[in-house]
């Protein structure tokens, strides 16, 4: 627990981690149950909780913890443009990519955020220290590293090359795109050990079979063909066997899209304008 002073007022602020939330010689109490014996702590002042939960896990700390003034989070899509009132408790997403600033006036109905533009000077102090967490990620065990085998019967990841011979038209185009180079622009930047960047620039990371950090697979270091249309491999056998109706890949819209091109890793992206891009067909 922490005391912050802002204009004129004295807040207590603290943080919570998801009760599943890992580490060696890490012991994770409930975040409710750890916030009960620090509000009393908090005296008169305030309490705010930086909490790195989904929206779900934010509203459910909110009920639980109704002596509690705020709780910024955490593991959401985007910033909330306003703050969610969980009777007397106030809500706020916040989004957790560090590339948004926000602003919140105590009591206010709206909330205001502005994009971290990557042009902005860097501050050396800070650099140093996101440069030091992205080396040490590089040298820690990760979840994200545990190879998983798809179950028996399952499709499993296949790799662009088999999907080419059928698809070479939608594989020169991708061939093209910012799609293929995605990691290597994640390397340019020295984020390549990032498991919450590769998640939209690598191939099926926390899935089964899919890209592993120390096991690449074949070819997944990109955003391929699987990234959006599912593992291939039963389509794929199938198209061998020339059966006319082959197993179906995963359906694909503008919502697929959105699950990596959001507000704040893609601001300016509208779908009507980057699918012309990559439109392909067979």
């Amino acid at each position: 627990l922490v005391r912050v002073r802002a204009a004129g007022h004295t807040y207590a602020v603290t943080s919570v981690v998801p009760a599943d939330a890992r580490g060696d010689g890490l012991t994770v109490r409930d975040p409710a149950d750890a916030l009960a014996s620090l509000l009393a702590s908090a005296g008169d002042d305030p309490l705010i909780v930086l909490a790195d939960l989904d929206e779900t896990g934010l509203t459910d700390l909110a009920r639980a913890a109704p002596g509690v003034a705020l709780v910024i989070g955490g593991a959401v899509t985007s910033p909330s443009d306003k703050p969610l009132a969980i009777g007397a408790v106030r809500v706020v997403h916040a989004a957790n990519h560090g590339k948004v600033v926000g602003w919140w006036a105590w009591g206010a109905d709206g909330c205001h955020y502005d994009l971290i533009a990557d042009a902005l000077p860097q501050q050396p102090e800070l650099a140093a220290i996101a440069s030091d967490h992205q080396r040490r990620l590089g040298e820690i065990a990760l979840l994200a590293d545990v190879l998983q085998q798809p179950a028996p019967g399952a499709a499993a990841y296949a790799g662009p090359a088999a999907c080419t011979p059928c698809h070479a038209q939608a594989a020169q185009i991708h061939s093209a795109s910012k799609h293929a180079r995605a990691f290597a622009a994640l390397e340019q930047k020295s984020h390549q050990h990032d498991p919450d960047c590769l998640r939209c620039h690598v191939t099926g990371l926390d899935r089964a079979g899919g890209f592993r950090r120390k096991q690449p697979g074949p070819a997944l270091d990109a955003v391929t063909c699987e990234a959006c249309h599912g593992p291939a491999s039963l389509h794929v056998a199938a198209a061998q066997r020339g059966e006319p109706r082959r197993a179906p890949l995963i359906p694909v819209s503008a919502a697929s899209c959105a699950t990596c091109h959001d507000g704040e890793n893609s601001p300016k992206f509208r779908y009507v304008d980057y699918w012309p891009r990559i439109v392909h067909g067979k």
